[in-house]
């Protein structure tokens, strides 16, 4: 059975990493060095929700008593309180933490076997993405009311990144209009309300750059 990896191990495994430091993940995008900062101090913050998810699901598998619902409860608290002192309405909506759990709960127990599932490399990149991901929820809302009437969608192109989401790269629109990403649309990044395809959401790390 797989277990959480340190980094030293998962490189003896000769993985490729996913994940990449927090200061080099988030310089490399469009942000201040204080959101550079906002962002790193939650993905390590965010880190502990997802180990600890995994050391329950783990523990699960280990001892024959999956519960999904369970887990997926546990990890929607935790990450609710960990999102809690960002969301002052109306400018953060968390309405997608559940649904993002769940998904995230699905496609760990669809590959338990493999290495990479419950690896400290995993854990640190659902961490760095999920940052993302609440930030560009904050952004469009906070960029919306300082009356930015257009956006671009930023795909971070690595190697990683989805097929769907390089063709969408540098495009604009304006702002209330919806990206067409692999046949779902989205406002952003990770935009639950036309509910989008799993494809197009999970570990997604696009953001948006705003435009007057």
């Amino acid at each position: 059975m797989s277990s959480i990896l340190s980094f030293d191990e998962t490189n003896r495994l000769e993985m490729d990493l996913r994940s990449m430091p927090y200061e080099d993940y988030f310089g490399e995008m469009l942000l201040t060095q204080e959101q550079v900062e906002e962002r790193t101090d939650f993905a390590r913050r965010m880190e502990d929700v997802v180990r600890n998810t995994l050391v329950l699901l783990l523990t699960q598998i280990q001892f024959g008593v999956e519960d999904s619902e369970f887990a997926e409860q546990y990890m929607a608290d935790a990450y609710s309180r960990l999102v809690e002192p960002l969301a002052t309405a109306p400018i953060l909506d968390v309405s997608y933490i559940p649904e993002m759990t769940a998904l995230y709960i699905a496609s760990t127990l669809r590959r338990p076997e493999d290495p990479y599932t419950f690896s400290e490399d995993r854990i640190r990149y659902t961490s760095e993405n999920e940052a993302n991901s609440v930030f560009n929820r904050e952004d469009f809302s906070l960029f919306g009311e300082r009356g930015f009437g257009h956006k671009e969608w930023v795909t971070k192109m690595d190697g990683h990144e989805r097929e769907t989401h390089a063709e969408v790269n540098g495009t604009v629109i304006p702002i209330d209009e919806y990206f067409e990403v692999g046949g779902s649309l989205m406002l952003y990044p990770k935009d639950f309300s036309m509910a989008p395809s799993p494809e197009e959401t999970v570990n997604c790390r696009c953001q948006v750059r705003y435009l007057r």
